[in-house]
């Protein structure tokens, strides 16, 4: 199961590096997506709440603003 998890964590990350890299933004950022990204899920599953994913999304638009050339 940890396999899966990593392989799943791995390819979200490579899904924000290319997006970001197509917006030339710095690459660290692909990271903090990714991380915003996996709160969200690892917070929903515990609660059940669909808010945690609304407040990573108002969180990824933030880093996205402050990261566009």
């Amino acid at each position: 199961m940890a396999a899966v998890a990593r392989d799943h964590q791995e390819a979200l990350r490579t899904y924000f590096a290319e997006q970001t890299d197509a917006l030339g933004t710095p690459p660290v950022l692909a990271d903090q997506l990714a991380l915003l990204a996996n709160g969200a899920m690892a917070v929903a599953g515990i609660t059940g709440s669909a808010e945690p994913a609304a407040r990573a999304k108002a969180a990824a638009v933030v880093l996205l603003d402050a990261a566009r050339p």
